[in-house]
């Protein structure tokens, strides 16, 4: 409480703390108690509750000795007596770690906007009942769609599959439990009609209170990756019936010389099976001049790929054990040629 002149008639136990400590602040000013730009910042707000009768609400800042501001929310209006001046209340409440937070939540969110803004990868976000609150402009670029026509749309509208797929209820149901992350593949439409593969890494979003209220998730477009891997399976989907039907022995070896794959026909030159065969390290498989060669082979090609130099491919004869000659019986020679793949 204060009078015209500014002076206080009245504090509670926090004003005496933060002002006037042990002095005291009764019948003393703001211009007394605190540095001159505060003090005069708010004797403003007490002449405008005084001309004006009030009430006024605003903030004010007071500084610490660390260099720091207490934020507060005061509300000033005139107390009329009967006989007696005119006086000033105020009532102020703490407000400096809502502002910090507010400000933090800002700085966040604009870090947050300048990254997706600023990212080839399509952003966006998912209200509770599936609608899409907001979306990054790169959506255009990748789909076509101007952003203002998904925000407001139900997300599952632009999936081929219409959010009916399985794949996708269950991930929606994951998130929706708190798991942090889903990555899933889905076919979007574009605006033109037709049809994208897109990669979706999505997680649950969550308030200021922890609380999950939707989804935040990217896209990107993948149709080269898609058709690549698509290359990928039928080329191997082809070279797997030409070894499995083919009469000579192909097979793959890693560069430390353990087997990876081997044709069927292995156990027509070998009498073993594919399995029995794929698990023999090279002792099991070479007599002792031909496990020399190998071994060097190997141990050149290591050095080749250590070094980033092109391997040797090896042609040779090597003599390979076979079922019933491992033990002193006649071993089985045949020509054999390497080709690497590193």
């Amino acid at each position: 409480m204060k009078d015209r002149q500014g002076r206080y008639l009245y504090a509670n136990a926090s004003t005496e703390q933060l002002l006037g400590g042990q002095d005291g602040v009764i019948g003393r000013t703001d211009a007394e108690l605190l540095p001159p730009d505060t003090a005069r910042m708010i004797q403003e707000v007490d002449e405008q509750v005084f001309e004006q009768g009030g009430p006024l609400l605003r903030e004010e800042r007071l500084p610490q000795a660390d260099g720091s501001d207490r934020i507060f929310l005061s509300r000033k209006l005139l107390f009329h007596q009967r006989g007696q001046e005119d006086c000033l209340i105020g009532f102020s409440t703490e407000i400096t770690t809502l502002r910090r937070t507010l400000a933090d939540l800002e700085a966040s969110e604009e870090h947050f906007r300048l990254l997706a803004e600023n990212s080839s990868d399509v952003v966006f976000r998912l209200a509770e009942d599936g609608r899409v609150l907001w979306v990054s402009p790169s959506l255009t670029h990748a789909l076509g769609w101007r952003p203002e026509e998904w925000i407001g749309q139900p997300g599952t509208r632009f999936l081929l599959h219409r959010g009916e797929a399985d794949h996708y209820q269950q991930n929606l149901q994951r998130l929706r439990q708190g798991e942090e992350t889903t990555v899933a593949r889905d076919q979007v439409l574009a605006r033109d009609g037709s049809v994208h593969w897109v990669e979706t890494h999505a997680g649950p979003y969550r308030n200021a209170r922890g609380e999950i209220d939707g989804i935040v998730a990217s896209f990107r477009v993948i149709d080269e990756e898609m058709a690549a891997e698509k290359r990928l399976r039928i080329s191997e989907q082809r070279y797997r019936l030409l070894a499995e039907n083919a009469r000579d022995v192909i097979w793959t070896m890693e560069p430390d010389g353990s087997i990876s794959y081997v044709s069927p026909s292995i156990q027509l030159l070998r009498g073993y099976t594919p399995e029995e065969a794929i698990v023999h390290p090279l002792e099991q498989i070479h007599p002792p001049d031909s496990l020399r060669r190998s071994r060097a082979f190997f141990q050149q090609l290591q050095e080749d790929i250590a070094a980033g130099r092109t391997p040797q491919t090896f042609r040779g004869e090597l003599e390979y054990y076979c079922i019933g000659t491992h033990s002193g019986g006649r071993d089985s020679s045949s020509r054999t040629s390497i080709r690497l793949n590193p």
